[in-house]
């Protein structure tokens, strides 16, 4: 889903050429370029993504798969690398394999990759944090123009089991179900059955947006109870088999799952909707991000951000 509202808003960027921010200086390179740079030693990826479990699950390999269309590689395959990790690549004309790593374990860890230089390229369901920023200060700054990418705006479901009846919830009471407060589901005027809590684990984006947006502002923090997960899809999977469960995830893992409207204060009750989403008007609306360190000289890196922003990313 293409943002309607960004803080870095880009041009056109790819029109059978690839424009390249390489330390403030433009770099134009011709559609095969980036497949006759030179390749790394053998299974040695181009690019490695590290990151956002909401990025890297499905959005991430899509644009990577769409970049290595673009750049005319053929015999393009994803697979899967290890829990939550994928590998992509391709072939060039003259046989050369082009390899691309993703390993989505959580927004925080993409930028920890950043600063030991294990990724080029960062992924995340959330901005980067002061503490975060400062550990790469070294570099310049990870919040300029050429470094954070809005590469689309997400929205995080709440979500229960089908056979659950509830159909809305406020902000409010979402936070005293996180925080353990809220025990029953028959003090939400539902059928009665003790409340089982899923939700993300401490390395995930999407877990500091919902507590941004749910638990802080209710000054709560999230139950001493809640089942923790890595990755948005299992987590989905578990609730929808659950009738007593609650959890949140990522737009794209509502999955089985059934997706509750939400509203905050005062506000009707929204589901998390495409349209919703996109005028950034669902009370769990939420950008998600490529970050680059200033300088990055990783072309493949640069390409990708670029085709995100392109009218085919």
């Amino acid at each position: 889903m293409q943002p309607t509202k960004l803080n870095h808003t880009l041009d056109s960027w790819t029109r059978a050429v690839s424009l390249l921010m390489l330390g403030g200086i433009c770099y134009v390179l011709s559609g095969s370029a980036l497949a006759q740079q030179p390749l790394p030693t053998e299974d040695q990826p181009q690019l490695r993504i590290q990151g956002s479990n909401t990025v890297g699950a499905k959005l991430g390999p899509a644009l990577v798969k769409g970049l290595l269309q673009q750049q005319g590689l053929q015999d393009i395959s994803l697979q899967p690398a290890g829990e939550n990790e994928t590998k992509a690549s391709g072939f060039t004309a003259d046989g050369r394999k082009v390899t691309v790593a993703l390993a989505a374990h959580g927004s925080s860890t993409g930028f920890a990759a950043l600063q030991d230089g294990s990724a080029a390229l960062a992924a995340a369901s959330r901005p980067i944090k002061s503490a975060e920023q400062q550990s790469l200060q070294a570099y310049g700054d990870m919040r300029s123009r050429s470094s954070e990418q809005v590469i689309a705006i997400d929205g995080v479901a709440v979500i229960v089991s089908p056979e659950n009846p509830l159909q809305s919830l406020d902000t409010r009471q979402l936070a005293a179900l996180f925080a353990g407060e809220i025990t029953d589901w028959s003090q939400l005027g539902s059928k009665p059955g003790a409340v089982n809590i899923y939700a993300r684990d401490d390395n995930s984006g999407t877990y500091d947006t919902f507590k941004e947006l749910v638990l802080a502002p209710q000054g709560k923090t999230l139950g001493a109870s809640a089942m923790r997960f890595e990755s948005n899809d299992q987590l989905s999977d578990r609730v929808s088999a659950d009738t007593y469960g609650i959890g949140f995830v990522g737009l794209p893992s509502i999955r089985s799952s059934k997706a509750l409207a939400i509203a905050d204060g005062e506000s009707v009750a929204m589901f998390p909707s495409r349209e919703l989403i996109a005028t950034e008007d669902y009370p769990l609306s939420r950008r998600l991000f490529f970050y680059l360190k200033p300088g990055e000289e990783n072309q493949w890196a640069h390409a990708l951000v670029a085709f995100a922003q392109s009218p085919a990313g």
